[in-house]
């Protein structure tokens, strides 16, 4: 079996921690995840290089995969806490009386 292994580093006041998530995919899976995730999010297996050159991406699938799953849990951490300090401002306003 394939893995694909996600360091998260989690920020708690008290200490340092991180956190490890794995996943696994079967074997007979692997290739059609990294496509889709290749598909979905634009990987080019050729990119120019800094002299302007056609160069194999030094990134491999499996390397683009992890950092798009990567990028999502950030994502949908930052949107989350977003959401919920808009819910809080919201409920600390006041109104405002105008004569």
């Amino acid at each position: 079996m394939k893995h694909l292994i996600l360091t998260l580093a989690l920020l708690i006041p008290s200490s340092a921690m991180a956190a490890t998530l794995s996943i696994t995919i079967p074997d007979n899976q692997v290739n059609r995840v990294q496509d889709a995730f290749a598909n979905e999010y634009g990987y080019q297996e050729q990119v120019l290089d800094e002299n302007g050159d056609l160069v194999d991406n030094p990134v491999t699938k499996a390397q683009f995969t992890k950092s798009k799953v990567v990028s999502y849990i950030k994502n949908t951490v930052r949107s989350s806490e977003k959401s919920e300090a808009a819910k809080t401002a919201e409920s600390n306003l006041t109104s405002v009386t105008l004569n």
